[in-house]
């Protein structure tokens, strides 16, 4: 069938669809009426328009094919009185019942990763057109429906089921279809329908119509019959299909008095009993009541054994309302050997009693007692548990084919007319071959020991509080309930722990990594918990414990690395990468109080980033992976799920540091890890736990913390000399992490080693600590290969030039506000507190000294700087109460606060802010000074200013800047040249041009 053909039949489809649910709807309604097309984009607002119906229903379906085109496309499920969706705006008629499965995500589980990272396995976001209609379409096959929808359909991500009505019905009787839908989905699960759509102001999709949420996948009919349905018929049935229980068998039944039989403690008996009593009294109770009865009080009178009925037998006949002492004999009897016990609670059957809100509440209830004594007191045998099972006590039938088991119930045995015995039985449990294996457990202190089951490819840990109702809900066949029948689940549970237990031992841990002598926690010997999502650099890292290598390729490696490693930087990096891998030993130990973050900052293309890349990432991670700004937003959480690992985080050009993790990542800087609650032990995380420090390159730093800053190392490369090796980059670069691959190998020995290794622990110590650590360790690997390390020539030179924290704003703001009111205007021209700092007329400094003075400032150098001194006094013209900083004296958290002399205020508390440093004359300007006058003075510190060492500059040039400080004449400017170079103080390699001479 063409595209052309095919698309007019689906219009016609269509058509057909629309003019079978609003006809009968709209016969008893003489005035106009409307369908609504509301359309949902996922950036915009919902488009609706209104077609007058029958006659604009062509215009309503094109208009729907072109909406489609960008956004999805819904109709109203009620013919609408005026251009409104609102409920109010809704004719009261319709004439289909509509059931709306979301397949995908309700029953297979499927979501987005992006709201939930535990959909990482079933992500809804990458589903297919094709792989989305068969999961749905075998789901329909399969769902067994008590009565033939007359239209269904696949709408992307689930299906829409339509039963057409021979006469219309009102809002009141859809809503008892809703609270059908309500109960099954509180209750069994066997329809999973949306209970949102029974509101006549409700929208559907547009059938055939292309869901446009995630990938786009076309709609398509899966069932049309041409049928009808009266509606007493449909939602007959269904009641049926759900086990559905009217409101009255509710256990918030409200308390009444009831007659005292001996031996009865009323308040000990739970509502619904007492309900059901009620019922009975008036001939209003089912046979599933009469079986609860019938449990309940020969449980409560300890009647299993069968020897006296005569107290329950008076219960019954005190509340009947047509007693027949031989039909209920015959009943008691039936229960020595059923043990049914339904319920209409949903609570109190005898398998459910040890979690039944009542029994738990008022500790006499019969049903727990029975249930605690008679199944749990005593441990069974696999044989024994076997022979209840398939005996006279379970009933059940076992089959297995190819490692695939089925146990059947029997549910029915009785003798027909031609003296044939029918025995009826259904599916109760259908399940692969289980696997039962122990389970260590690491949590980063202890190897906590227990149990897993493996069944139906789902994983079970048996020390779980509901280890048993996830048995259940894996090994139970189809989507009937399971109530009834857990006393039987509970003797296969039993058999199968039995059973299936094996030898072996599964190591899962949270996170990798050296911890002591006795927890070294690597691949392959221990895995990541199964939820744990597999990105690149895990992987990387886990396959790496699967490369092989020789001691000759180890070696020849550790000499790369020594002609690689020929600048500070690259040493400080590695020296700092080894340390890291005993970070959380040194720290859980107390043997260090602090083990800081490195951030490497830099102009781009210095090769920062790439030897932090070579020299951690590739070395101990074989992986070439950075983390970025997303890792580090919202509320830790993303971040908590990247500890996998017991090493650095590496960032690149980290821009900011979110004030939410500032806590977070000053308090893993002291201590091992920063937890709010421990582990479970099947992995699950119950709280937040961060044990990586953070490892930063970036060009431009926002640190809003100053204590963070104090918990960093933070060199500058720009700084420091560094040293172009690119041909042992490149050659170290696919061969590095073998190196990584033999230290893994060897943690043992190298733990040993660092363990006697002598150093002050104190926090003031701790940055050079970390970087003796990681020398000590790369001098044990060098010399293992006889090689020698070369170690860094100096600690690291902490430089905080490209980060920016909050003193230097404070700092620009306080400058900026005296320099805007510190001034002083001569001749035209205007000085502030820098002129003061370069030698001014003695008039203009006096001024400006004052002024400062008269607000409580002073300048003071000290220790070759200049400082501006701050007393409280100078708060009122200092503009930094934006920043918070209610007074002068709080700024002691940035720079020193201490007595000081103020010229006119004696002494006072003053904060010492840096200005500048005070750079001294040169010497030569001094003797410069006495052999010549202002003007050659002039001159030769412009000379300082513009020519560096070992450098010439043209003499033009010269005269320019000279002529910028003071008005001179060329000729002027020459000789002056000429005088210093007479003297030496220059030279003159080429002419017109000058060279400083060093003296």
């Amino acid at each position: 069938m063409g595209k052309k053909e095919r698309k007019i039949e689906l219009s016609n489809t269509v058509n057909v669809f629309f003019r079978s649910v609003f006809d009968v709807a709209s016969k008893n309604i003489d005035e106009d009426k409307f369908i609504e097309l509301r359309a949902f984009n996922s950036n915009g607002k919902p488009v609706q328009k209104y077609f007058k119906y029958p006659n604009e229903l062509p215009k309503f379906l094109a208009e729907s094919v072109t909406l489609n085109n960008l956004m999805s496309v819904y109709y109203g499920i009620g013919l609408r009185k005026e251009h409104k969706g609102t409920k109010d705006a809704t004719f009261d008629n319709i004439s289909i019942i509509p059931i709306d499965i979301d397949v995908l995500k309700d029953v297979l589980n499927y979501g987005d990763p992006k709201k939930d990272e535990k959909f990482l396995e079933k992500d809804i976001t990458k589903i297919t057109d094709l792989e989305a209609h068969k999961l749905v379409e075998d789901y329909y096959k399969n769902l067994n429906l008590p009565i033939k929808p007359t239209f269904s359909f696949f709408t992307g991500h689930g299906i829409q089921l339509y039963y057409l009505l021979e006469n219309s019905i009102t809002e009141e009787e859809l809503l008892k279809f809703k609270k059908l839908i309500e109960f099954d989905n509180k209750n069994n699960y066997i329809v999973n329908g949306d209970s949102n759509i029974y509101d006549l102001a409700r929208v559907l999709r547009i059938p055939f119509s292309d869901n446009k949420k995630y990938i786009s996948k076309k709609g398509r009919v899966l069932e049309i019959n041409d049928v009808k349905y009266d509606y007493n018929a449909v939602i007959n049935q269904f009641k049926n299909y759900v086990n559905y229980k009217d409101n009255v068998l509710n256990e918030n039944y409200e308390e009444r008095d009831f007659k005292s039989i001996e031996e009865i403690n009323w308040d000990y008996v739970p509502p619904c009993v007492k309900k059901a009593l009620e019922l009975r009294k008036n001939g209003e109770a089912n046979r599933d009541i009469q079986l609860f009865l019938r449990a309940f009080f020969m449980m409560i009178f300890n009647q299993v054994q069968g020897e006296d009925v005569s107290k329950t037998l008076s219960i019954f006949k005190e509340y009947s309302n047509n007693f027949n002492e031989d039909l209920t004999l015959r009943s008691l009897e039936e229960w020595f050997n059923s043990r049914r016990a339904p319920t209409n609670c949903m609570n109190c059957p005898i398998q459910e009693c040890s979690t039944c809100w009542l029994a738990n509440k008022k500790k006499g209830n019969p049903l727990k007692a029975y249930y605690v004594k008679k199944i749990n007191a005593e441990e069974k045998s696999v044989d024994e548990l076997e022979a209840l099972m398939l005996g006279n006590v379970g009933k059940l039938e076992m089959e297995c084919f190819r490692g695939i088991y089925n146990i059947n119930k029997e549910t029915e045995r009785r003798t027909n007319s031609d003296g044939e015995e029918i025995v009826r039985t259904r599916s109760l449990a259908y399940f692969t071959k289980p696997k039962l294996v122990n389970k260590h457990f690491f949590d980063l202190h202890d190897v906590l020991k227990g149990k897993e089951l493996e069944i139906n490819k789902e994983f079970i840990d048996i020390f779980d509080d509901y280890a048993f109702y996830d048995f259940v809900e894996v090994a139970k066949s189809g989507n009937g309930g399971h109530q009834k029948y857990l006393y039987e689940y509970d003797l296969i549970y039993k058999w199968i722990l039995k059973k299936f237990e094996v030898d072996e031992c599964k190591k899962v841990t949270k996170s990798y990594g050296y911890f002591d002598k006795s927890h070294i926690i690597l691949p392959n010997e221990w895995e990541l918990p199964r939820k744990t999502a597999m990105l690149h650099y895990k992987r990387d890292f886990i396959k790496l414990f699967n490369e092989k290598y020789t001691e000759e390729d180890i070696k020849d490696i550790v000499k790369h690395l020594k002609l690689y490693l020929q600048d500070d930087v690259s040493k400080w990096i590695l020296e700092y990468t080894m340390a890291s891998v005993f970070r959380y030993y040194f720290l859980s130990n107390r043997k260090i109080d602090m083990f800081p973050n490195l951030i490497v900052t830099g102009l781009h293309a210095q090769g920062k980033s790439a030897r932090v890349r070579l020299l951690f990432s590739k070395l101990l991670l074989n992986s070439e992976y950075q983390y970025g700004e997303a890792v580090t937003q919202g509320t830790g959480i993303r971040l908590e799920e990247e500890q996998w690992v017991n090493l650095p985080m590496l960032f690149d050009e980290l821009k900011e540091i979110p004030k939410k993790l500032e806590g977070m990542i000053k308090r893993i800087g002291t201590g091992a890890e920063d937890v709010t609650q421990r582990y479970r032990r099947d992995g699950e995380w119950n709280g937040s736990s961060v044990i990586r420090p953070l490892l930063i390159t970036t060009n431009d730093l926002n640190v809003n913390d100053m204590a963070l800053i104090s918990r960093c190392i933070i060199v500058d490369i720009d700084d420091i000399k560094t040293v172009n090796t690119i041909d042992e980059y490149r050659w170290l670069y696919d061969k590095i992490h073998l190196l990584g691959r033999w230290i893994y190998d060897n943690l043992g020995m190298i733990g040993e080693q660092i363990e006697n290794l002598k150093f002050s622990g104190d926090r003031e110590k701790a940055k050079e600590n970390v970087i003796k650590i990681g020398r000590a360790i790369l001098g044990a690997v060098f010399h293992n290969f006889g090689e020698s390390y070369i170690q860094s020539s100096d600690y690291p030179v902490e430089n905080y030039s490209a980060v920016n924290t909050p003193d230097k704003a404070i700092r620009k703001c306080i400058i900026e506000s005296v320099r805007r009111n510190i001034k002083y205007t001569i001749n035209g021209q205007t000085y502030d507190i820098y002129d003061v700092m370069y030698d001014p007329e003695p008039t203009v400094k006096s001024n400006i000294e004052k002024q400062l003075r008269a607000h409580g400032m002073d300048l003071k150098e000290r220790d070759g700087a200049i400082y501006l001194v701050l007393s409280k006094d100078a708060y009122d013209i200092l503009d930094i109460d934006k920043y918070n900083v209610a007074e002068v004296g709080k700024l002691k958290a940035y720079w020193d606060y201490k007595t000081t002399a103020i010229k006119g205020r004696g002494k006072v508390k003053a904060i010492w802010m840096p200005l500048q440093k005070a750079e001294p004359k040169n010497k030569h300007s001094k003797n410069i000074e006495v052999e010549y006058n202002d003007t050659t003075v002039t001159v030769y510190e412009t000379i300082l200013e513009n020519v560096d060492e070992n450098d010439n500059v043209k003499i033009d040039i010269i005269i320019e800047k000279v002529k910028e400080y003071i008005q001179i004449e060329d000729n002027e400017v020459l000789l002056a040249i000429k005088n210093l170079n007479y003297k030496s103080y220059i030279s003159q390699p080429r002419v017109g041009e000058v060279h400083v001479c060093i003296k």
